[in-house]
């Protein structure tokens, strides 16, 4: 059987609510499990969400209650996965907030979708809330990867990306869901928490715009063909898939670069430069590996000056709140080319991020060496000047 274990998405900061809605998650399931059998089920038609007594109280309560320990553990497996992800995106509080409304809307999916003879089973589990959650990540991350592995060959892994993995696993829902067997797991109730998530997701992040949405994961479902394109397959054929979704995403730097670099593959050298001189503007300054990556891609039609390339590449550092990378750039770069053109503006650059780095005795020794200059140099008048305020303070 083959499992997911976790994201590769990483995290600045730790969920501490996806960790709250576990931990009560295990918690009330332990202390429910101490009921004896027929206390239990008493529990669960008291505390599990029944078309009989509708209402939002036994809604909320039955979203924690689990009717074992192998429930417990998958849903909980779940949200371990791919909670933190939605939290980061909204917030603590909007995600459990958000955790909430996704598991209500499941409830109701499955409150319309009873059959007669499921009509008097109590609903319970936090499927349905989780459910809504990775419909979440499905917009949020589409191309973030999922880790599988085998139980029984832990060590045997591969990883996929979550719009394929939660894809695949909505259309098994809604396969199950629409053979109306007497299963007893809520399947609509999936369904519902899924859309709820997704359609909340594509308000938050593309304003309702759901052709916004669906155009992100398509752009990245092209790209995972290309670059998953087999050496003996015709590049041509990545060419058009990318080309496809990219008459529709113009914007999307990621389908221009992929497009470049399957032309370059096919052969087509001026459809890739066209494509190239497209690329950069299309990349946000904060952006640090994609222009990264645009540079190199644009240094195979066309001269690079080294000089432009490291500033810029400085200063998205910096910006990004790199300084200490961005100082270091810049002298490991002096460092290996002694004879680069215009050494004193790396030298200016390296006193100024030295005083953001709070090494002003550095910093000091650099515009002094600067200030020695021609006068009339502009950048020995800024050297200057950053010597006055080290002396006089700002």
């Amino acid at each position: 059987m083959i499992i997911p274990f976790r994201s590769d998405l990483e995290l600045d900061e730790k969920p501490y609510a996806t960790f709250a809605l576990i931990g009560i998650n295990v918690a009330i399931y332990f202390l429910v499990d101490t009921l004896k059998p027929e206390e239990l089920q008493m529990f669960y038609q008291n505390w599990g969400f029944s078309a009989f007594e509708f209402g939002i109280l036994r809604m909320l309560t039955s979203m924690f209650l689990h009717g074992g320990l192998m429930h417990l553990i998958g849903n909980m497996l779940f949200l371990w996965i791919y909670g933190p992800g939605v939290e980061r995106a909204l917030s603590p509080v909007g995600f459990v907030a958000y955790y909430i409304f996704f598991g209500v809307a499941a409830v109701l999916m499955h409150w319309l979708s009873l059959k007669p003879y499921d009509i008097d089973q109590p609903l319970i589990g936090a499927s349905g809330a989780i459910s809504g959650v990775m419909g979440a990540f499905f917009v949020i991350y589409p191309t973030i990867k999922i880790r599988h592995c085998l139980i029984i060959f832990p060590r045997l892994q591969f990883s996929l990306p979550a719009w394929l993995v939660l894809g695949y696993w909505f259309i098994l829902q809604w396969d199950s869901a629409s053979k109306h067997d007497m299963s007893s797991v809520a399947f609509f109730a999936h369904i519902g928490g899924f859309l709820a998530g997704f359609v909340v997701t594509t308000y938050l992040k593309f304003g309702g715009d759901f052709k916004r949405a669906f155009s992100k994961v398509k752009a990245h479902a092209a790209i995972d063909e290309a670059q998953n394109l087999p050496d003996d397959v015709d590049p041509r054929v990545g060419m058009t898939a990318i080309k496809e979704v990219l008459d529709q995403s113009p914007d999307n730097p990621n389908l221009k670069y992929w497009y470049a670099v399957m032309s370059l593959r096919a052969g087509r050298t001026e459809a890739a430069e066209r494509m190239i001189d497209g690329i950069l503007p299309c990349i946000p300054e904060e952006d640090v590996k994609g222009r990264l990556s645009g540079h190199i891609l644009r240094s195979a039609f066309r001269p690079v000056d080294p000089h432009e390339s490291v500033m810029e590449f400085g200063l998205l550092l910096e910006n990004n709140g790199n300084t200490r990378e961005s100082y270091e750039l810049f002298r490991d770069y002096l460092a290996r080319h002694p004879d680069a053109q215009r050494p004193a503006q790396y030298r200016y650059r390296m006193g100024e991020l030295l005083n953001k780095l709070d090494r002003a005795d550095e910093a000091r020794v650099i515009f002094e060496e600067l200030a020695g200059g021609d006068k009339r140099d502009p950048l020995v008048q800024a050297a200057e000047f950053e010597m006055k305020k080290l002396t006089f303070g700002r």
